[in-house]
């Protein structure tokens, strides 16, 4: 997976402060959404306006989910609980997958 940053604007709205790497990554839109120039993004986004990291991701490794959990009751499937699920938990084939969570293995920070 490549990336590539776009260029720093020349007066943003609102400064933002850059946030720390983390080491999972946080949900991101899916691959078929049309890419929009982070340095749009920053100064859109309310979120991205507290605090943001720009990276250039090369590879990434799937590790989990982050869904519904479902359970059988009365011949009847029901919401247990929502929240994140790695591949290896025993629970995962109960889980209704909304989106894909990933540890980014290969990355540098870049300044836009």
């Amino acid at each position: 997976m490549n990336h590539q940053a776009a260029a720093r604007p020349a007066q943003p709205a609102r400064p933002a402060q850059p946030a720390g790497p983390k080491e999972r990554a946080r949900p991101r839109a899916g691959s078929g959404a049309p890419a929009v120039p982070a340095h749009r993004s920053v100064r859109t986004c309310p979120h991205l306006r507290k605090a943001w990291t720009a990276l250039r991701v090369r590879t990434c490794t799937p590790w989990g989910v982050m869904g519904a959990h479902y359970v059988s009751y009365q011949s009847e499937l029901l919401v247990a609980d929502a929240g994140t699920y790695a591949f290896t938990d025993p629970r995962i084939s109960w889980i209704r997958a909304s989106q894909l969570r990933v540890e980014l293995c290969d990355f540098t920070i870049v300044r836009l």
